[in-house]
């Protein structure tokens, strides 16, 4: 490279203004790039020292100097910032945002790891997509202008600053001699990238990008390039003329049809700009029809609202313990109790109702933060029980009396452009004071570094110390990448809905990117031991991956109270009371507000006949989540266990009050209504169990049956739809053990039993003790069910 065309690498240890230079970092047509120190700031940054060339023509430095201004103004995570342009005795140069790391091109050698490349792929096209929305064009996108940080993240440079070899004509490039070192080099390294109407001498526009990005692309995924030619004429002619060379079919199909659209030969037929490659990534990503893709706004927004979740958690638990007493142990309500706070559903503001779930994870993640900063003093209503107060028009004070809750926290998001607003404001109960209330309205770069570092600022300077367990959970998220964490509340949100499925491939999504993600592994351990409660899955398979995934979530954060919940219940389900007990024990401690773990513990403390134990949990349970059916369902399991079956009556009849559709409500006052010689009763229900439950064979077969021989000949048909399911996929034993005991067959029921524990079924060994039994708890048979259940008494 001569002298004449670039600075010389002779600028190493030189003075440029303000500017102090240290090693060269590479070399290109656009000139040479240095670290240097910046006095004036006092920071170290990346400075381009450009082509004489430029400097001494005045029409392509001008052009130079206002696409450098059009690509200063861009402000995006996967775009390296530019600082300044200036020029100093004749020198022009361009002061940059200094990447640690290595050229895209460094890893391109051979072919990359799926997951990398649609996660550098899916980053280029939002940096794309962000620049095109402001009308910035980048007009030389390629692997060398990609920079992949120490972070795993990419950085694209060079954003509207390449020398514009566009308008160099083919016939000029097939004599390249002919042109300056610099432009040869700028050839060289370009055209491979270039779009047929870049090489035909049109200008560059969005469509050029997505053709240079489809290239990038295809180089990550196969570890070459889809055009080729030994000389430039060849390669030229190769990107006008004919057909990418074909891709491996190991590489997943939607992929490979993204690829050849953006290699389309025709600007009409790619994607129009980054925007639309972006969103279609986005959807290889999360390929079902019947799953809701997030906008891209929305994927990149929504750690912020995380962000502003925290800080105001620390700000809330900072007023409240400090109106509630001093920082220790006495800092209770006068009566000891906990101080009860809700969280009320975070009003979307967007106006677009599918981004509902972006303010509604916000609320959870306030309800989980919340709970955690000061567990042992400050507890918080479970989000099923507040979120039917989702757009209410309930005055607040009703609102606190019906939760029994002593402050309310309520707040809103709203999103445009780049910027999120989030308020959020704390309400004490009793006379509707105002007693904090902030609005955050940020930049989404970065910010879940800044989520960490502004919440235990806050939290510092209102003197909240936050215990070890909040502090591990604040640093284990931020490692999660945004669009992990995206894919995680997405998996949270289609779990709480019952999309076990769907939840379990978002929480899957989560580990292609993050494999050491604990969130990713409890939310797992939830769908399985789930699908085992609903009996979706084989009862053996299920324990064992619901197991191995808890044991993992655990492993990675042992602060995840979801996890050790998840593996008191298997270890339940294994009869190891005591390490089940541990477990469920520990969940509490990390969490006291954590609903499931508590019904759980309060359910093995009934089995193991501790009610006086039992009791306390169960009505703390009811305490934080007082709108759930299944807590409350949970309560009138236990009386109905305990024999106190008017009570139990009365219980379920009040869950399907609140939720008619709550089918194991009808399940079970159907058995209870048996019991207690009801059978047309018993009948009703039984048939608003299937039909609550979307089992309309069933449903049918109890209305045929009652029709032939009333009750028994509805119970009959029942056994036989369930048998001729279970033959089908696996058995509902427990059920066909309760429909035989129904008919006085105590053979058939105790052999559905047997099976039922031999297969590991949750619910025969579970419910084993249930009065429904007690016509068979003297066969022998029956004392050996119970002896394998390994009881301590």
């Amino acid at each position: 490279m001569r002298n004449d065309d670039v600075a010389s690498s002779s600028f190493v240890g030189r003075q440029l203004g303000h500017y102090t230079l240290g090693s060269q970092l590479g070399a290109g047509g656009m000139g040479e790039v240095y670290r240097a120190r910046d006095s004036r700031l006092r920071r170290d940054i990346a400075l381009k020292v450009l082509p004489r060339s430029l400097s001494e023509d005045a029409d392509r430095r001008s052009r130079l100097v206002r696409e450098a201004q059009i690509a200063a103004s861009l402000h995006h995570p996967n775009i390296c910032t530019i600082h300044e342009i200036g020029e100093i005795d004749g020198i022009a140069y361009i002061a940059m945002e200094l990447v640690d790391g290595q050229s895209l091109s460094a890893r391109t050698t051979r072919p990359m790891r799926w997951p990398d490349v649609l996660r550098y792929g899916t980053q280029i096209a939002s940096a794309l997509a962000h620049a095109h929305d402001q009308g910035v064009v980048h007009g030389d996108l390629k692997s060398t202008n990609v920079l992949i940080t120490s972070n795993g993240e990419a950085k694209v440079v060079d954003f509207g600053l390449a020398t514009r070899v566009s308008t160099v004509k083919p016939a000029d490039i097939t004599t390249a001699t002919e042109l300056s070192s610099a432009d040869q080099h700028a050839i060289l390294g370009t055209v491979p990238f270039m779009a047929p109407e870049q090489l035909r001498g049109d200008a560059a526009d969005a469509r050029s990008d997505v053709w240079a990005l489809g290239v990038v692309l295809y180089e990550m995924a196969m570890g070459r390039r889809p055009f080729t030619g030994r000389t430039l004429f060849e390669l030229t002619t190769a990107i006008v003329r004919d057909a990418p060379f074909p891709i491996s079919p190991d590489i997943p199909s939607p992929f490979q049809t993204l690829i050849l659209r953006c290699l389309e030969k025709e600007p009409a037929r790619r994607y129009q700009n980054g925007g639309e490659v972006l969103a279609a990534l986005e959807m290889i990503a999360s390929p079902a029809s019947s799953r809701q893709r997030p906008s891209r706004l929305l994927r990149k927004r929504f750690p912020y609202l995380i962000a502003a979740g925290l800080v105001a958690v620390a700000v809330v638990a900072g007023v409240l313990l400090g109106r509630t007493g001093d920082k220790s142990e006495g800092s209770r309500k006068p009566d000891g109790s906990m101080v009860k706070v809700a969280v009320l559903p975070f009003d979307n503001l967007t106006g677009d109702a599918t981004e509902d779930y972006f303010s509604d994870g916000l609320t959870e993640e306030m309800v989980t933060q919340l709970s955690r900063l000061s567990p042992q003093r400050v507890g918080t209503i479970a989000r099923t029980s507040v979120m039917q107060y989702k757009k209410t028009t309930k005055p607040l004070d009703q609102i606190a009396r019906e939760l029994g809750a002593d402050y309310i926290v309520t707040g809103s998001a709203r999103r445009a452009a780049r910027r999120v607003r989030v308020t959020a404001t704390l309400v004490q109960a009793r006379d509707q004071a105002q007693l904090w209330s902030r609005s955050y309205d940020e930049d989404i770069a970065d910010i879940l570094t800044l989520e960490d570092d502004v919440t235990r600022r806050i939290a510092e300077s209102l003197a909240l110390t936050l215990l070890p367990a909040a502090a591990t959970r604040s640093a284990a998220d931020q490692k999660i990448s945004p669009e992990a964490y995206d894919a995680y509340l997405r998996g949270e949100a289609q779990l709480t809905l019952g999309g076990h499925e769907d939840a379990l491939h978002y929480f899957e999504l989560v580990l292609q990117t993050n494999p050491e993600s604990a969130l990713a592994y409890a939310g797992i351990a939830r769908v399985w031991f789930t699908r085992l409660g609903v009996g979706l899955v084989d009862p053996k398979d299920g324990v064992a991956r619901a197991k191995a995934a808890a044991l993992k979530a655990i492993e990675l954060d042992s602060t995840r109270a979801e996890a050790h919940s998840v593996l008191g219940g298997v270890q339940q389900l294994e009869f190891d009371w005591t390490s089940a007990e541990a477990a469920y024990r520990r969940a509490l401690e990390i969490d006291p507000s954590y609903v499931p773990a508590r019904v759980k513990y309060s359910w093995l403390l009934t089995i193991l006949r501790r009610s006086g134990e039992a009791r306390p949990q169960i009505e703390q349970a009811l305490r934080l989540d007082p709108f759930s059916a299944g807590t409350k369902h949970a309560d009138a399991l236990q009386a109905l266990y305990e024999g106190r079956l008017e009570e139990a009556e009365t219980k379920f009849r009040s869950v399907l009050e609140l939720s008619p559709g709550f089918y194991p409500a009808h399940y079970w006052l159907w058995h209870l209504l048996h019991l207690q010689g009801k059978d047309a009763d018993a009948f009703v229900e039984a048939k608003a169990t299937f039909n609550a439950a979307g089992d309309h064979d069933v449903e049918s077969a109890l209305t045929l049956g009652y029709s032939e021989a009333a009750y028994a000949g509805a119970m009959r048909q029942a056994a036989a739809a369930f048998e001729a399911a279970g033959a089908k996929r696996f058995p509902d034993y427990f059920a066909l053990a309760n429909v035989y005991v129904h008919l006085g067959e105590r053979d058939k029921a105790l052999d559905w039993l047997e099976r039922g524990f031999d297969a590991g079924e949750i619910n025969t060994r579970t419910y084993l003790a249930m009065p429904m039994f007690d016509r068979v708890r003297d066969d022998p048979r029956f004392a050996r069910l119970v002896k394998r259940m390994n009881l301590p008494n």
